[in-house]
C-alpha cells in the first residue's frame, strides 16, 4: 500500500501568510489614505457633525502610519 504525504512544509505556510499579512497591510494603508482623503474634503462644519476637528485628521493619520 503507497502513501502520501500532501502536507506543505512549515516554512513555506509561513511565508504564505507573511506575504499575505503585508498585502493585507498594504490595502488597509490604501485604504486608510482614501479615508483621509475623503474627510479632507469635507468643511469644518461637517467634520463636527460627526464629531471630528481639522486636527483630528493629522492624529488619524500619524495613527494609521504606526499601526502598519
Amino acid at each position: 500500500m503507497a502513501f502520501y504525504d500532501n502536507a506543505r512544509p512549515q516554512a513555506t505556510g509561513s511565508i504564505f501568510r507573511a506575504v499575505a499579512n503585508f498585502v493585507a497591510d498594504i490595502r488597509a494603508g490604501r485604504e486608510a489614505a482614501l479615508t483621509r482623503r475623503a474627510l479632507e474634503k469635507l468643511t469644518d462644519r461637517e467634520l463636527a457633525d460627526i464629531g471630528l476637528l481639522r486636527s483630528d485628521l493629522t492624529d488619524l493619520s500619524v495613527r494609521d502610519l504606526y499601526r502598519i
